[in-house]
């Protein structure tokens, strides 16, 4: 009743019948509960109105020029915007990567099988440079893993969850993009053999997956793929 007006407007929400809970109800008043009464009708006003139709264009994953990627890293990510940095996308077999965490969330390990199907049922390499395209003109990068080579070893900045899973399902090697030349050091001493990375929950804080804090900045691999400034300009 009266939505609207800060002074006079009330709502009440009733829990369905054959609930629990069902005959209790809850009762707001302005002006504390004037912004979820402003909520609920909203939500109302948006089922009087005719149903949308179905998006012309179904999502699906396409590859991308692999400068595409390598020019937003380049760009957005400071340590790799130096001359002397070279990117590079390759090959790189699972074997020779360590990673910086003992430690991937089980949550995202989860949603690996599905991307992998994804890139298979495109007839994309695991992972080349690739986007999730939604309309015409109109998608976001699926960004790929990023190594930093040092020696014969490859550090994994990117992708930790991915390489473990490839080493647990007998797959031998990833398209990444790998960085080399570069002089800022990397925020962890650790590095953890693949086959001795673990999975865990949510909860497993910073320190203990790198053994220490890591910097909030710390390359920004997904900002630089995503960064705002050129995500989504053309929808």
């Amino acid at each position: 009743m009266n939505p609207q007006n800060p002074a006079l407007a009330r709502a009440m929400v009733f829990v369905p019948e054959g609930t629990a809970s069902s005959g209790t109800a809850l009762s707001y008043e302005a002006p504390f509960d004037f912004p979820a009464i402003q909520a609920l009708a909203g939500a109302i006003e948006q089922l009087k109105l005719p149903p949308r139709a179905a998006p012309a264009t179904v999502p699906q994953i396409v590859g991308v020029p692999e400068q595409q990627v390598i020019e937003k890293l380049k760009k957005y990510v400071k340590a790799y915007s130096t001359v002397d940095v070279r990117l590079t996308m390759e090959t790189v077999p699972v074997g020779q990567m360590v990673s910086l965490t003992r430690i991937v969330r089980g949550y995202k390990y989860k949603q690996i099988r599905p991307l992998f199907e994804l890139f298979t049922a495109a007839q994309l390499n695991r992972f080349e440079t690739a986007e999730v395209r939604y309309a015409p003109n109109a998608g976001t990068l699926v960004t790929p893993p990023v190594l930093e080579c040092t020696g014969n070893r490859y550090v994994l900045v990117q992708g930790n969850t991915r390489a473990a899973y490839c080493m647990k399902n007998g797959i031998d090697e990833m398209r990444c993009c790998v960085v080399r030349g570069i002089a800022t050091p990397l925020p962890s001493d650790q590095r953890i053999e693949l086959k001795n990375v673990l999975i865990g929950g949510r909860t497993v804080s910073v320190e203990d997956r790198y053994g220490g804090g890591i910097d909030k900045d710390y390359r920004a691999i997904e900002l630089a793929t995503h960064n705002p400034k050129e995500t989504l300009l053309n929808v």
